[in-house]
């Protein structure tokens, strides 16, 4: 489990890693907004809620991440991969969310909490917006989204590597401005193809 709880800033980066088995890999509270890079979050498993990363009045930014088989293991679930509560508001960008227990992300509320948001762009979710759940809140379905199996090399053995004929390959994003601010901008010697 990896907690940001004091109000950490975007400029508090968690890099480069992959967070397996754990009850929750990663749990945002108490305002922290940190970016989230390069990560492999995959086969954890909740009781309920939020077994990829839970948000709890944090806006989390998760860039080229990979979401898959994130279990939760009560009957009434929510938010598999992604829950985000009381007025957070994480963006997801050219990230894979997939093969999570539905519904694969959640927007959700107790009585006297605030809504949510999440922003995704340029990412594979499953089932697309469909595969989101609102109790209360808003989607902002961006562009360069897909929604078609990511063909992972070997799911069964926790191989997310993407195959060659990956509908994933060349669809993410280089740059990526959003109201001013910029949250991707990878230089060209970082990555193969077109992005």
């Amino acid at each position: 489990l990896v907690k940001f709880e004091s109000g950490e800033k975007r400029s508090a980066i968690l890099n480069g890693f992959t967070l397996t088995g754990a009850n929750v890999a990663i749990y945002c509270a108490n305002n922290s907004n940190p970016t989230l890079k390069n990560l492999n979050i995959s086969n954890n498993a909740a009781n309920w809620i939020g077994a990829g990363i839970l948000c709890e009045g944090s806006s989390p930014i998760i860039i080229n991440c990979t979401l898959v088989k994130n279990l939760l293991l009560e009957p009434t679930v929510h938010g598999g991969a992604i829950l985000a509560r009381n007025n957070s508001h994480p963006i997801i960008l050219n990230s894979v969310v997939w093969s999570n227990r539905d519904p694969q992300i959640s927007l959700w509320h107790w009585d006297g909490e605030q809504p949510s948001s999440i922003t995704i762009a340029y990412s594979d979710i499953e089932e697309g917006e469909q595969g989101i759940e609102i109790y209360d809140g808003t989607v902002n379905w961006l562009q360069g989204n897909i929604s078609g199996d990511p063909l992972f090399l070997n799911m069964q053995n926790q191989d997310y590597t993407l195959q060659a004929e990956s509908p994933c390959i060349d669809k993410g994003i280089a740059l990526f401005i959003l109201k001013n601010d910029t949250l991707v901008n990878i230089d060209s010697m970082q990555y193969n193809g077109l992005a």
